[in-house]
């Protein structure tokens, strides 16, 4: 297993898009993590996805290096937040998700993880496909609504070690 000693939090600048979507996108950016073709998700960059009703689900599995923040992907965890937070903010679900996920990531590594976040960058979609056609805007990520400050108190708190 790789060391991971970072957790990295993103939001999809969306209400809401299946992880297929994602995926999708992912793909187009030239991403994957395995050949196999039985595997769903094989291009998602994100280890963990959080839905706005506070449900998860997973992307690649942890011991593969994600494809989420350039630079840091070595030793760190992708957590996906549903939505677009420079327009709105987190579900109070979401953000307890955050915490939980937090804490057991914590507890399966056996050590405290530094809580990072995704700075602003330049997303490209892509020009055919199910998108329709070119657009690029800066995206900053995870958005100004998401309170990084108070979530990183929450999440000191919610350190088992």
């Amino acid at each position: 297993m790789r060391r991971i000693d970072t957790i990295i939090f993103h939001h999809s600048a969306a209400r809401q898009v299946s992880p297929l979507i994602i995926d999708e996108w992912h793909r187009l950016r030239g991403f994957c993590w395995t050949q196999d073709r039985t595997v769903q998700l094989r291009h998602i960059g994100y280890h963990y996805g959080i839905d706005t009703d506070g449900s998860t689900w997973t992307g690649r599995p942890l011991a593969v290096i994600g494809a989420h923040a350039k630079g840091r992907n070595s030793h760190s965890v992708g957590v996906l937040i549903q939505g677009d937070f420079s327009k709105w903010a987190p579900t109070a679900q979401q953000l307890a998700r955050c915490v939980r996920l937090y804490h057991d990531l914590c507890r399966a590594l056996r050590r405290n993880l530094t809580v990072g976040w995704h700075r602003p960058h330049l997303l490209a979609i892509l020009d055919s496909g199910p998108f329709g056609g070119a657009w690029e805007r800066l995206n900053p990520c995870p958005g100004s609504l998401l309170n990084r400050h108070e979530l990183s108190r929450e999440l000191q708190a919610a350190r088992p070690y």
